[in-house]
């Protein structure tokens, strides 16, 4: 599999368990060859994050942004009810990106379930298969990056 360049991110609102789960995402996405644009580590002090000044928020939001229009693969884990992720998730679709959003067993994405959009994917995982879920999502993503059109333009001028 070619190395893809992935945006990974989680809610800080998460638990120690969906902390520690994202820090085992994290690293199997680097085990299995690819690149991070961001690390989502700097911002799990849910505290830090809400009272952060303005300027910070804003820089977050730029970040995530920029993160989104230059990977190739957005991942979510998303077994915390969250907002932000629902709002990354949708600038993603609409930047025609390929989603991947990751919960744990008894948590999923309720409403998300409900987008019929060809690039993106649910997953369920467990810390014991999170390498095979990432390796065969991943590379469902990556035929959606496949998808190409072709525009022909005339030469004549209107």
């Amino acid at each position: 599999m070619s190395q893809m360049k992935i945006y990974f991110t989680t809610s800080a609102r998460g638990d120690e368990r969906i902390f520690n789960n994202s820090t085992h995402i994290h690293n199997s996405i680097i085990e299995l060859g690819h690149t991070h644009l961001d690390d989502f580590r700097s911002d799990m002090d849910q505290k830090k994050v809400y009272s952060d000044t303005f300027l910070n928020k804003k820089e977050r939001y730029i970040n995530a942004v920029k993160y989104i229009q230059k990977a190739d693969v957005i991942i979510l884990e998303v077994s915390t009810h969250s907002l932000t992720m629902g709002y990354l998730l949708n600038l993603s679709l609409e930047k025609n990106k390929p989603v991947i959003l990751l919960h744990t067993k008894n948590h999923l994405p309720a409403f998300a379930e409900g987008i019929e959009n060809s690039k993106l994917q649910i997953w369920e995982y467990s810390k014991k298969d999170i390498n095979s879920v990432l390796e065969e999502s991943i590379n469902q993503a990556k035929k959606e990056l496949t998808s190409r059109f072709n525009l022909f333009l005339s030469g004549n001028q209107y």
